[in-house]
């Protein structure tokens, strides 16, 4: 990383509770903050990347020169039609 670059937050599930909760509490921090989610972000000033936590591709995108995560994506609640490995998959 250069001298003077910003450090890029990755914030997984960023357009939930937590992890929208998280991206407002950095907005003070200097960071780049990127939220990774399966649909838009509502917050100015943050770098949006859609998609799903389980697409290996997506998420390796979205990784790209991060310094940190904060991994909020997560099911929290039992959801008919998900297979069982869904839990272990997102969580």
């Amino acid at each position: 990383m250069t001298t003077g670059a910003r450090q890029r937050l990755l914030v997984t599930g960023a357009s939930g509770f937590i992890g929208s909760a998280v991206l407002r509490a950095a907005a003070g921090a200097g960071l780049h903050r990127v939220g990774f989610c399966r649909r838009p972000h509502p917050l100015d000033d943050v770098e949006t990347i859609a998609g799903d936590i389980t697409d290996r591709r997506a998420l390796d995108h979205a990784m790209r020169g991060v310094s940190m995560v904060v991994h909020a994506a997560g099911l929290a609640h039992r959801t008919s039609g998900l297979p069982a490995t869904a839990w272990t998959d997102v969580n």
